[in-house]
């Protein structure tokens, strides 16, 4: 019986979240780290990673605006704990993806850190993008993005309205045929019609 040896088993490694965030901390995979922390996965993990980013500083800098501009309109929680790593590591490298969900109005339902955004990066003003402008659908004026409601969309344009034409929408849209619905839209679209404001 001595011929052969006993193998030993060796356990199989468990594969878990916190697990995956440390492969990627030991990795310096920030682009990762940061796509877990938008994911939604387990609070702990999430967590840890977002600590992980906060440890690494300027280098995941790059990484986490990437993350937070194509997360835009994903898990709002995730996009929020990604701003507060940022506002964390105080890097100007931040200020425009910050700025420009600032202007979205991503962090407007989060009690305090638009505040804290705002405070941020007015210490860059040379680093802010331009604020993006939409302009009313009635009026036909010019307003600062947050500033206007979306009142629909095609073709990739959207149609928007300020607050003080929102509360009108539905008596403007009373006053016009069925006919024009649709032709007022689409003119508008198209830039071929002048009279929208009547």
């Amino acid at each position: 019986m001595g011929w052969f040896k006993k193998k030993t088993k060796i356990p199989p490694k468990v594969i878990n979240d916190e697990s995956i965030v440390n492969d990627y901390i030991n990795e310096r995979d920030y682009l990762h780290l940061a796509s877990f922390v938008t994911s939604g996965k387990d609070y702990y993990a999430r967590e840890k990673a977002r600590k992980a980013l906060i440890a690494a500083g300027a280098d995941a800098v790059p990484a986490i605006a990437l993350e937070m501009e194509s997360a835009r309109h994903a898990w709002r929680g995730g996009v929020t704990d990604l701003a507060l790593a940022l506002l964390s590591i105080g890097d100007p490298k931040g200020v425009p993806v910050l700025k420009s969900l600032l202007d979205d109005g991503s962090f407007d339902a989060t009690a305090g850190l638009s505040g804290d955004v705002k405070k941020f990066i007015g210490q860059y003003p040379d680093l802010q993008p331009p604020t993006p402008t939409a302009t009313c659908l009635l009026c036909q004026n010019s307003f600062p993005l947050n500033e206007t409601e979306l009142y629909g969309d095609s073709l990739g344009r959207e149609w928007r309205l300020c607050k003080s034409c929102w509360p009108k929408r539905s008596e403007w849209l009373s006053k016009i045929s069925k006919e024009e619905r649709f032709l007022r839209p689409y003119a508008y679209r198209t830039g071929g019609w002048s009279g929208l404001a009547k």
